[in-house]
């Protein structure tokens, strides 16, 4: 389900390839999410991207894993610029 979560992350950052979940060693770490765009050579940390970007990526994943179900969001636009609430709702409603 990679595609769907990337296209969710592409509404605010359209350069996103990748979204993979990596964890350390230590297997009571907690997984970090981290993301590959088009012009950088390495993968970067979804959340130094910003609040906005890890909000989409929560949504997006309960979204995927919801499927043929029902999800309930709270203040769904909080984190979030308005200019990206109506490509959400389009993410959303699909």
């Amino acid at each position: 389900m990679e595609r769907e979560i990337v296209s969710a992350l592409q509404i605010i950052a359209p350069k996103i390839t990748q979204v993979n979940l990596i964890g350390s060693r230590d297997r009571t770490a907690e997984r970090i999410a981290i993301v590959k765009e088009d012009a950088l050579d390495t993968p970067i940390p979804l959340r130094s991207m910003g609040e906005g970007m890890y909000r989409i990526f929560g949504i997006a994943l309960a979204l995927v894993n919801a499927k043929d179900g029902m999800l309930l969001i709270d203040e769904v636009d909080t984190g979030l610029h308005y200019s990206v609430l109506p490509d959400l709702w389009k993410l959303i409603f699909e």
